[in-house]
């Protein structure tokens, strides 16, 4: 469901306008508006995010652009996601093809990351339906942090901030998750464009899935 209003949001769909809830103008710019962008991807599962994202980032990619999307889960999820990456690459014309690594945020709280996560600053953090879990809600955090200290130790000009965003894609399960707003306000992280959107149900009530792009710009 997030790729797929993503992929309204840089189609640039009639509905998706000002004024219209899926409006952010941040988010769409850094998906279109840069001929470079680092993305990684906490808590991917099989893949589906980080690929749609691939597609949605080779459409005008001509060769000319430096883009880059790791993917990163447990060591369980390594094998599903990486045949995913595979069947990509021979289904679809793309010029950005996904890497995948281990990443378990116990280790990334502690910014012990693997030489992928560890080679490069990343612009954009992505994560779909992973705020569920409320015990590991800590651990999630901490590792946003550690990855944009990260970033901010890689920055060439230290005069001028580091600004690492966080897209988070979710719904609402238990009240439980109201954690998740503690614990980022806790770290530095601010919202910086957010959106809603209806997920119809069939045969049940209708849900929404909810968007939020966070950014920490501190030292």
């Amino acid at each position: 469901m997030s790729v797929s209003r993503l992929w309204l949001l840089t189609e640039g769909d009639p509905s998706v306008s000002t004024g219209h809830p899926l409006n952010m103008s941040t988010l769409e710019s850094m998906l279109l508006g840069e001929d470079t962008i680092n993305i990684l991807e906490l808590g991917c599962g099989v893949g589906i995010l980080g690929i749609g994202l691939a597609r949605i980032l080779s459409r005008d990619d001509h060769g000319e652009t430096q883009k880059t999307i790791l993917m990163t889960d447990l060591p369980e999820a390594e094998e599903r996601a990486s045949a995913n990456i595979d069947r990509l690459a021979t289904t679809c014309a793309i010029s950005i093809r996904p890497e995948y690594e281990n990443l378990d945020w116990d280790d990334g709280k502690l910014g012990s990351f693997g030489p992928l996560v560890q080679s490069r600053s990343w612009d954009l953090v992505v994560l779909s339906d992973c705020t569920y879990n409320v015990d590991a809600l800590p651990a999630l955090i901490d590792t946003w942090t550690a990855i944009h200290k990260q970033n901010v130790a890689k920055q060439p000009d230290h005069d001028h901030p580091s600004t690492t965003r966080v897209l988070v894609a979710m719904k609402v399960r238990h009240s439980d998750e109201s954690r998740l707003w503690e614990l980022v306000k806790e770290a530095s992280w601010a919202i910086a464009e957010e959106a809603v959107m209806p997920l119809p149900m069939l045969g049940g009530e209708a849900q929404e899935i909810f968007l939020y792009l966070f950014e920490n710009q501190t030292r």
